[in-house]
């Protein structure tokens, strides 16, 4: 059986310690065995640990001492399992993005469906840690629309945000973010998708009703 070890090995050997994160895309992932080895090693134990940072703060640290936003953008291209990869990926950008969408409808679908299990929210109604990487990925790809309350709670925050100006919080980057247009574009389906999961009145339903006629008018 493959070890992490074997599989970090074969990420360096590819060149993503030293090439900047932004140019990892034009890497290679090895040949095909070489996939095989490294997924093998990535597929039990942990990627992070919690652990105290300063005198003060605790927080995530990498069990193996890698770049993980380079190796967490190297498991998706080799096709690490969802679980994985949502947990490493962090709060996403156009590098995230792109090799996401490399990987097909399919992988995407699977990506958002473990990204949206995890809840990982600073407040009920705020955009979660994965929230505006799969925003992107549905819009762009297309993607049906799941069946899951934690996806319509970051559309509903990031709609406000985008169409009607709310406040941001810490989670949003101007950088990476959805555009007005594709948002209305599947609006009134987010809308219909929403009522069909009983989203709380409190919550979406208000929020819905408001956006609706500032969008709309």
């Amino acid at each position: 059986m493959a070890s992490k070890l074997e599989s970090v090995e074969i990420y360096r050997s590819l060149g993503y310690e030293e090439t900047a994160y932004e140019n990892i895309l034009s890497l290679g992932i090895g040949t095909k065995e070489e996939q095989g080895i490294a997924r093998e090693g990535l597929k039990s134990g942990e990627w992070v640990q919690i652990k105290q940072l300063s005198e003060n703060s605790y927080g995530f640290a990498p069990v193996i001492d890698v770049d993980l936003r380079s190796f967490a953008v190297f498991a998706v291209r080799i096709g690490v399992s969802r679980a994985k990869r949502a947990n490493v990926i962090g709060r996403g950008d156009e590098i995230a993005f792109q090799a996401i969408m490399d990987r097909g409808e399919n992988y995407a679908i699977r990506f958002i469906s473990a990204a949206e299990s995890g809840n990982r929210r600073a407040w009920e109604h705020s955009l979660s840690v994965f929230g505006m990487l799969c925003l992107k990925l549905l819009h762009r790809m297309n993607l049906p629309i799941p069946e899951s309350v934690e996806y319509m709670k970051d559309w509903a925050a990031a709609s406000s945000v985008i169409l009607l100006g709310a406040k941001k919080d810490y989670l949003f980057d101007d950088s990476f973010m959805l555009e007005k247009e594709e948002i209305l574009r599947r609006f009134i389906e987010h809308i219909e998708k929403g009522i069909s999961l009983n989203m709380p009145a409190t919550g979406f339903s208000r929020f819905a009703f408001l956006l609706s006629r500032e969008s709309f008018a």
